[in-house]
């Protein structure tokens, strides 16, 4: 596997769900380690059909993550919209916007997508 150009980055969960989490409660989004291992996994690209294995990892992770939440909202929805969410926003043909925290502060940038890693347009 090629080694990515760009130093490694992550939006946490999609850059605009962290940013308003934490905005909003004064904390990390309690998932937000999930976000950044699939992050890593979307920076480095490849094969396609590993963006679909990272997707159903994010989807899993936050799934366990609020296996004991007495709220069927965060235990069975949530994980279904964070998937939904990262299969329509992490295709490889298009940089979404997102926000980044770099030294401390939210930026807004492009390049929420699989194979971030490389320069636009390259995603293998």
């Amino acid at each position: 596997m090629t080694t990515p150009l760009k130093p490694f980055t992550t939006d946490g969960a999609s850059g605009f769900i962290s940013f308003f989490y934490e905005i909003i409660t004064k904390q990390k989004l309690p998932w937000e380690a999930c976000a950044i291992e699939h992050d890593r996994i979307y920076w480095q690209g490849g094969d396609l059909s590993l963006r679909k294995i990272a997707d159903k990892y994010l989807r899993k992770c936050v799934a366990i993550h609020y296996i004991n939440s007495k709220s069927w909202f965060k235990a069975c929805v949530l994980p279904e919209i964070v998937y939904l969410g990262v299969r329509i926003g992490g295709q490889y043909w298009i940089p979404f916007p997102t926000l980044r925290k770099v030294d401390g502060k939210w930026k807004l940038e492009n390049g929420a997508r699989w194979g971030y890693g490389f320069y636009y347009p390259r995603y293998k």
